[in-house]
């Protein structure tokens, strides 16, 4: 039987949308993908793809439910992964080099190390 990478147990999420009005994101979502499975989502705009992608990513905790990755539940950003965005998620007063650079640089890498 193949390993589980990613799963998600009873997910939901809900956003805040003013003093009483709430966004129900997610809702009881449970799914596991296993070693060697490819994932894809697929759905209209605003049915929670990017929300699920965010909370496996540990941008965003689930409101309610939990997600594993490897076995351990995800309680905050991993800072081994990495996202690629849909909109540009660059530093504008940056050079491209300077952007690159930045992770590395966060991390406290030696110099000749980040390049």
């Amino acid at each position: 039987m193949a390993a589980s990478i990613i799963v998600a147990d009873r997910v939901t999420k809900v956003f805040e949308a003013g003093r009483r009005d709430e966004v129900v994101a997610l809702k009881n979502l449970s799914l596991e993908v296993t070693e060697g499975e490819f994932l894809c989502l697929v759905g209209g705009s605003g049915c929670g793809k990017t929300t699920f992608l965010n909370l496996v990513a540990g941008f965003l905790p689930p409101t309610e439910g939990v997600i594993y990755l490897r076995g351990r539940a995800i309680a905050g950003i991993e800072p081994r992964a990495g996202m690629i965005f849909q909109s540009y998620a660059l530093l504008p007063w940056k050079t491209v080099a300077g952007n690159v650079e930045f992770g590395p640089k966060m991390k406290r890498l030696p110099r000749a190390e980040r390049r």
